[in-house]
């Protein structure tokens, strides 16, 4: 019987294990690893899907001007549909975002595990995300394009949640 292992200090939501062996062991390995990992995130796929449907009933709740009694604007279109890109795009091992529109109509995803470690981006038109992280004592802040995939520097703030 084969065995496969994660040792412990892989535990970052961003671990994958490389596929650089050719031969048939190894390729059955890197299958088994593929197949563990589809099976151990179920229930965040479940978490992504709730994701998911709480962007779409605030498309509903927020399509109109004012929908926040305070003048905000209703749920930028594009803004929207790259919201909905980038959370098909978070991998399986990511815990779920809380979805929320901000007032200017972009979509905002927050990671809050307690209230000095939280990380939020607000997704706008144009492929522009605009993030904030507070860890601790420790801030940080930018701007990324999102193209095809989820810029590194977001990753590398999801992953000190979980540090």
């Amino acid at each position: 019987m084969t065995a496969a292992c994660i040792p412990l200090q892989y535990n970052s939501p961003f671990f994958l294990p490389t596929d650089r062996g050719v031969s048939d062991g190894v390729q059955a390995l890197n299958l088994f690893v593929e197949e563990m990992f589809e099976d151990c995130s179920q229930s965040v796929i479940i978490n992504a899907n709730e994701s998911l449907q709480e962007l779409y009933n605030l498309l509903e709740e927020c399509s109109t001007e004012n929908w926040d009694g305070y003048g905000a604007q209703p749920v930028n279109p594009d803004s929207f549909n790259e919201a909905e890109r980038f959370i098909r795009a978070l991998p399986t091992t990511v815990s779920e975002p809380k979805v929320a529109v901000d007032p200017d109509g972009e979509i905002s995803l927050e990671w809050y595990f307690e209230p000095r470690k939280v990380f939020s981006v607000s997704i706008g038109k144009r492929n522009e995300i605009k993030y904030a992280g507070l860890y601790g004592l420790n801030k940080t802040y930018g701007r990324e394009y999102f193209d095809d995939e989820i810029p590194k520097a977001i990753f590398d703030n999801i992953d000190r949640l979980f540090s």
